[in-house]
Formats: structure tokens, C-alpha cells, sequence
């Protein structure tokens, strides 16, 4: 069996696309060309593959880079997904890409958040009571549903019956 995969719908892809996988390409619009490390960067498969593109020669790193790229094209929310976000993972990375890193999130402040803390946020929580009350209230929903139909006071008083009997033993 062949795995199924999914890729969002992109306005704008950023990094290396020679790792990029062929669905995120197909669904971006425009691409734009990043190897913060030097080399061609998949300039040539943008090519080859007829993406609108553009090129960014700039020592931050892809992540960074689009985190900026999308503050100035003005997002109102940049939710990150596999991003490291916490301080320690911040305070451990390289010095080169440190700085980087600080300028990124410090541009993009408050409309920065990680899908994690989004998660959690949006994330219903619904109490033991409050789910049985909701399931009571459903069944007498349905148990009256049946008892008004013609049919269905028929069928409850036919099923009470055989049940007493079988229980009962009359």
C-alpha cells in the first residue's frame, strides 16, 4: 500500500528545493531560492520545473527567513510548525545562527506563535459531568423522538415486553 501525503496549499516556499518534496512545489506560487550555507540551493530544479522563483543571498537561515519574509508581507499571525522555540534550544544553537534566530523573532514579536501553544489554546476540555449530562440529555432527546412517532410507542411498549419477560421469566 502506498502512503498517502498531504501538503498544504503555499503561497510562498522558502529554503533549499532541492529537499523540498514535489508536492509543496507544485502547490507554491512562488519560491523563493535560499542555501545560507552556500551552493545552488535548487535554483536549478526551480528551473526545471518552470516555478516562479526568486533568490535570497543571505546567512540566516531558511526558517528565519521566512519568518521575516513573512512579517514584511505583512501576516497578522505566523503560526511555526517543528520549529525549536523554546529558550534552552535558542541558547544552545550556534553563535553564527543565533543572532540570526534573535532578529527574526524579535521582528516578528507577538504575531509569532509556535502550532503547539496553538494546539493547546484551541484544545476543548470538556469535564466527566458535563459529558454525561450531554449523553443523558441525548438519549432522552431520542427516547422521546421515538415515544411521540406512531410507530415507536408500539416498538418501545414490544421491546419493554420481551425484555421484562426475558428478565422476569413471566
Amino acid at each position: 500500500m502506498r502512503p498517502t501525503t498531504w501538503a498544504p496549499q503555499a503561497s510562498v516556499v522558502v529554503g533549499d528545493l532541492e529537499t523540498m518534496g514535489e508536492a509543496a512545489l507544485a502547490s507554491a506560487s512562488h519560491a523563493v531560492v535560499h542555501a545560507p550555507h552556500g551552493g545552488e540551493g535548487g535554483l536549478a530544479r526551480a528551473e526545471a520545473l518552470g516555478l516562479d522563483h526568486s533568490s535570497a543571498e543571505t546567512s540566516l537561515s531558511s526558517v528565519d527567513l521566512a519568518i521575516l519574509l513573512a512579517h514584511a508581507g505583512g501576516a497578522e499571525v505566523i503560526v511555526t510548525v517543528g520549529v525549536e522555540s523554546r529558550l534552552m534550544d535558542f541558547l544552545e544553537s550556534p553563535q553564527a545562527d543565533a543572532a540570526g534566530t534573535f532578529l527574526a523573532r524579535l521582528t516578528a514579536g507577538g504575531t509569532l506563535v509556535d502550532a503547539s501553544t496553538l494546539a493547546l489554546v484551541y484544545r476543548h476540555r470538556y469535564s466527566a459531568w458535563t459529558l454525561v449530562t450531554m449523553l443523558t440529555a441525548g438519549v432522552l432527546a431520542l427516547g422521546a423522538a421515538i415515544w411521540v412517532t406512531p410507530g415507536g410507542r408500539e416498538w418501545v411498549e414490544n421491546g419493554w415486553t420481551a425484555l421484562t419477560s426475558w428478565i422476569g421469566g413471566n
